[in-house]
């Protein structure tokens, strides 16, 4: 069974001490980090499988969160990252989980939250071990923000990152909605992160008796 190392990355000290206590109390060897920098120092000098990390975090320099999961990604991308922010949106979620982050959490989140991520990747570890699967998984590819959207409630913020999860299969995708609830802005974020991008997208209106 592989090392659970767990990286938390956070300039509150309030909050990483308390993500840091919940996964250590599930079972993870926790590091903290009050910076980006300190944070990169560490992932080059260990392997991590779990990191949570701030979105905006002070420093000496103007790293941020996205620095951040953009170097794991590079460098370690079996890791998996969490983004937090205390200044979130439907946007943030989907650059994220696009950008290659396995969850985004928006301040303030619940214990469960935390234990929920721990668990669901403590699983997959563990079932990876199972089945010994050692082949090298590809850097994921990092988008920024090309759609306008605006938005912060939690249903809100599910289906963005619901959106690109879906992006990167090639899973067929059913989008309902009434009419003017950005149906089309969906299928076009989606596209737009899919393998097929390079061809065009069309949209064909019909209407269902």
């Amino acid at each position: 069974m592989p090392d659970l190392k767990a990286l938390v990355v956070d300039d509150d000290d309030l909050i990483r001490s308390n993500v840091a206590e919940v996964l250590s109390n599930e079972g993870w060897d926790v590091t903290e980090a009050e910076s980006a920098e300190r944070a990169l120092e560490l992932l080059r000098g260990d392997a991590w499988s779990l990191v949570f990390c701030d979105v905006k975090l002070s420093g000496n320099n103007d790293y941020e969160g996205y620095d951040v999961l953009r170097s794991f990604n590079e460098e370690q991308p079996e890791a998996q990252i969490v983004l937090m922010t205390g200044h979130g949106s439907a946007v943030g979620a989907l650059d994220a989980v696009s950008s290659g982050a396995y969850d985004y959490l928006m301040k303030p989140f619940e214990i469960s939250d935390v234990k929920r991520i721990s668990q669901a990747v403590r699983g997959g570890i563990e079932k990876r071990a199972r089945h010994s699967n050692t082949g090298e998984l590809p850097s994921p590819s990092v988008y920024t923000s090309d759609i306008d959207l605006v938005g912060v409630s939690a249903a809100f913020v599910e289906v963005m990152k619901l959106v690109g999860r879906v992006a990167s299969t090639n899973l067929p995708v059913l989008i309902t909605g009434e009419s003017g609830t950005g149906k089309e802005i969906v299928a076009r974020a989606i596209h737009r992160r899919s393998a097929r991008r390079s061809w065009p997208s069309i949209a064909a209106p019909c209407r269902l008796n």
